[in-house]
């Protein structure tokens, strides 16, 4: 593909800023057109040691001045709660940008954001790298045309073990466990609500039921367990630091049979209530990384050819909506209506 030309601005160096430099080396880019802007509040010596290895990175500590390089477009990568505001310095720049998951821990600063965006025409994705997962494309495929019939009820489950996730720094100290950087179960694990409002839209109601529970060291909810009602069907999804092995499937059960995705076992399985299980294997040579280049090439694409995301800001509200709702619930023990 022929990449646009222009700088990116990498803001955050934690283990996803690293993916997503190494990857942008991979599709074209040279050093000198990748900035890095390192917020501070990572596990320094990961970053460190990456740096080493890519001494001819430009690196800043300070976002404003890494601005003045008028980069093409920005990679939030920092804590969840930093990321509205690192993307709103960098639209205000001019900046494309690109937001991990999910786009933030609350709602401030989100339609300001999105106005901002709309307002200066820059090109602006969240960043759910399932959506390029070629299975979970399938299962998409498979439900629009309607191979298990009406749906009946739907199960996703997420479980694994926070403590086997950075090999280089304490699970005490990721964000995943900290209040004070927006983490918790429901916006870290985040990945399956925006993937079910994909495939089946944005509920009525949700209902969720957890918090802090167990032995981990963590001042955030690490265990979840959610009911969202559709009138016709409900979802129930289950998230959780606990699980090792890691656990991750989704099943939907339809009038005609049942659809089980498990991302482990790397299949998806059709399943008649009649006839044979139809079997399909993720490719032979798929890599997990795969994903986050195919997003990439797409956010490259949409900057190159001016089309508007289908995971835009505005696009990915009822996802944030889903998230706050859960939240919401969570903290109050009722059902919440979703807006």
């Amino acid at each position: 593909m022929a990449i646009p030309k222009g700088k990116i601005l990498i803001c955050g160096l934690g283990s996803i800023g690293k993916r997503h430099t190494e990857n942008l080396l991979a599709l074209g880019y040279s050093p000198s057109d990748i900035i890095i802007f390192r917020t501070g509040l990572g596990t320094k010596s990961f970053g460190d040691e990456f740096l080493k290895k890519n001494p001819n990175l430009k690196v800043y500590q300070n976002i404003d001045a890494a601005l003045k390089e008028q980069p093409l477009a920005a990679i939030i990568t920092n804590p969840t709660i930093l990321h509205v505001r690192t993307a709103q310095k960098a639209a205000r720049a001019g900046c494309h940008v690109m937001i991990e998951k999910p786009l933030s821990d609350t709602m401030v600063g989100v339609k300001k954001l999105e106005k901002e965006i709309e307002k200066r025409k820059l090109v602006a994705l969240v960043a759910f790298n399932h959506r390029f997962h070629p299975l979970l494309k399938e299962f998409k495929k498979n439900l629009e045309n309607n191979a298990i019939g009406q749906i009946i009820s739907v199960e996703a489950h997420i479980g694994e073990r926070v403590t086997d996730w950075h090999s280089w720094e304490s699970y005490k100290v990721s964000y995943a466990s900290r209040k004070d950087l927006g983490g918790g179960a429901i916006t870290t694990q985040s990945h399956e609500t925006d993937y079910l409002f994909w495939l089946f839209g944005k509920p009525n109601w949700v209902f969720a039921a957890g918090g802090k529970v167990g032995n981990l060291k963590t001042d955030v909810e690490n265990c979840v367990s959610a009911i969202w009602g559709y009138g016709q069907f409900n979802i129930e999804l289950h998230l959780d630091y606990f699980k090792r092995p890691a656990v991750r499937f989704l099943e939907t059960t339809g009038e005609k049979g049942r659809l089980r995705w498990d991302y482990f076992d790397g299949k998806l399985k059709l399943i008649p209530l009649e006839g044979q299980v139809q079997e399909i294997q993720q490719p032979e040579n798929f890599n997990h990384n795969d994903m986050f280049l195919e997003e990439m090439r797409h956010f490259l694409n949409l900057i190159a050819s001016k089309n508007k995301p289908t995971n835009g800001i505005r696009e990915n509200m009822p996802v944030m909506e889903i998230l706050m709702a859960m939240k919401k619930s969570l903290a109050s023990g009722k059902k919440i209506t979703v807006h």
